[in-house]
């Protein structure tokens, strides 16, 4: 795998946090739909929207509106994320301590350089050589995410999520201060 490639997969894996806090926004609001369609009593019990609504036909209606597909379409989009995120961090903590920690704070934590150097704990680094250790830390876990046999799809996921990132960033939208080095 590629150092470009590996920066992609980090990269990827410090959006999978936001992308599911977006899955978890979208369910609520479905499950407000889901809600709405249910009714609510007096008492505050959820009842049918109509007198002899039933679960079967309240289901129908979900079907109806697609609600059902979308809620399953969440599940699996999150539980491929959760996948993506534990190989990736699997992965990382397969590597040299120093390197893991610099990856981790760069790409997860999104520090700047300067952060990066001030918390680790041999702080002797210069923001160039830090540089240099996070492109031997992308080699590192590339060489670890190439023996993975879902390698090829996490990094079609990682590409299309990056290609999503820029699309919603527009024309003009610049990501991070510098690009990879080698």
């Amino acid at each position: 795998m590629k150092l470009a490639e590996a920066e992609m997969v980090m990269e990827y894996c410090a959006d999978i946090r936001r992308k599911r806090r977006m899955i978890e926004r979208r369910r609520a609001e479905l499950n407000d739909e889901i809600s709405s369609l249910r009714g609510m009593g007096f008492d505050g019990m959820p009842r049918g929207s109509q007198p002899g609504d039933s679960t079967a036909a309240m289901a129908c209606r979900m079907e109806e509106l697609g609600i059902s597909e979308e809620l399953r379409s969440l599940d699996r989009e999150e539980a491929s994320l959760r996948a993506d995120e534990a190989l990736i961090l699997e992965k990382l903590r397969t590597i040299h301590s120093v390197h893991s920690e610099i990856l981790t704070k760069r790409y997860i934590y999104g520090f700047t350089w300067e952060q990066v150097k001030r918390t680790l704990w041999s702080a002797h680094y210069s923001v160039p050589s830090l540089k240099r250790k996070r492109n031997e830390a992308l080699v590192m876990l590339g060489e670890k995410l190439e023996k993975a046999p879902e390698k090829d799809a996490l990094l079609e996921r990682a590409y299309n999520a990056r290609k999503a990132t820029r699309a919603e960033e527009g024309p003009a939208g610049g990501s991070q201060e510098e690009g990879v080095s080698v």
